[in-house]
């Protein structure tokens, strides 16, 4: 990484990206210690509706990690989404329109 900083650079732009879009859209993220961390967790809250909203976005092309008790406390399940210094701003804004999509369908 010391080598190619702008790989440094792109992956904390794009989760800044992927942070105001989140924030833009009402979608509840879980706080971080930093908006450039390229691993952003979204509320699902409980572990069913995180099962069935992971198993949507992955049948929609868009792959995420469940995060359930007793990684986190009761009534807090998250979606683990990630991010790479290699996706483009269109490839983001196509994960976004189809993770508010399902959010919203699976609410």
């Amino acid at each position: 990484l010391e080598a190619h900083p702008e790989i440094v650079t792109n992956l904390q732009e794009n989760a800044l990206y992927m942070r105001g879009l989140l924030n833009e859209r009402n979608i509840k993220m879980r706080p971080s210690n930093g908006d450039r961390i390229p691993i952003i967790p979204i509320y699902t809250y409980e572990p069913m509706e995180t099962f069935h909203t992971a198993k949507r976005l992955y049948d929609e092309g868009v792959y995420v990690n469940n995060v359930l008790p007793p990684a986190t406390p009761e009534h807090e399940c998250l979606l683990r989404t990630s991010y790479m210094a290699t996706h483009t701003e269109a490839l983001l804004d196509e994960a976004l329109d189809i993770i508010e999509r399902v959010l919203k369908e699976d609410a």
